[in-house]
């Protein structure tokens, strides 16, 4: 209960961070419904391969892998890495 307290506190000292409102006025979505579909697809489409097998371990850091190729500073992390 502690986390989902802490979690729906998140957005109130961040205001200008997030652009709800500017977002909202383009008529462009606030929720994550269709980056959450995208990583599912994605997700999914990975580790249910035939013949496939994970460790529980090692999930979370391919989803975040698969979250940074998408953005701005993946070159600037693939080449340091």
């Amino acid at each position: 209960m502690e986390q989902l307290v802490h979690l729906a506190a998140y957005p109130a000292p961040h205001p200008t961070h997030l652009h709800h409102a500017d977002r909202l006025g383009q008529g462009r979505s606030i929720g994550s419904g269709c980056v959450e579909g995208a990583i599912k697809h994605v997700v999914n489409r990975r580790l249910k391969r035939t013949g496939a097998r994970w460790k529980a371990a090692h999930v979370g850091p391919l989803v975040e892998l698969g979250g940074l190729v998408e953005t701005p500073e993946w070159k600037d992390l693939w080449t340091a890495a």
